[in-house]
């Protein structure tokens, strides 16, 4: 969203914040795994207004998670040389996902991360973050393992596609 509460820098307003830098287009960015009533409505105005492609969660589970992380990522990279991909750990369920910022049901679970993290090592990003976990609201600390986790198959896939296509050993 542009701001919260007349703030502009917040967790938030970072696509707000991109949109503003002279590389950056709205015709690159797509959002994965809205759902829920958490979502305020001027964000999601802001994402319409922008013509951003938002992926809910309801046409996740009807399309699948293969065909619309890979429809991100197809957006993401569309004439470009160099994605920023923001992983927010928010987007994941919380039965998964205790461990950060602002938990809510309906969401990723941890075997479709791991595919969609799979499936962004294929594309790959030049910038890859997990924002928003919060490892203090997780006593068991699953939330930091599968953060780990979802990174550790990233770098797989990305090694594995690089090496295949032959600009890795």
């Amino acid at each position: 969203m542009p701001d919260w509460g007349g703030i502009t820098n917040t967790n938030g307003s970072g696509v707000s914040r991109a949109l503003e830098l002279p590389n950056c287009d709205r015709t690159n960015i797509a959002h994965l795994g809205s759902r829920n009533g958490l979502n305020p409505k001027d964000a999601m105005d802001f994402y319409i207004d922008n013509r951003i492609r938002i992926i809910p969660m309801s046409e996740i589970l009807a399309r699948g998670v293969e065909p619309s992380t890979r429809e991100i990522f197809d957006i993401a990279w569309r004439g470009t040389d160099a994605i920023y991909c923001s992983w927010d750990t928010d987007s994941l369920d919380a039965s998964c996902m205790p461990g950060t910022t602002a938990p809510e049901c309906f969401g990723i679970k941890a075997r479709e991360a791991i595919q969609v993290a799979r499936i962004a090592g294929t594309y790959g990003a030049d910038v890859l973050e997990f924002s928003e976990l919060c490892p203090m609201f997780d006593a068991s600390q699953i939330s930091n393992k599968l953060v780990c986790c979802l990174l550790l198959h990233y770098l797989g896939s990305r090694a594995k596609t690089l090496r295949e296509s032959g600009l890795a050993a």
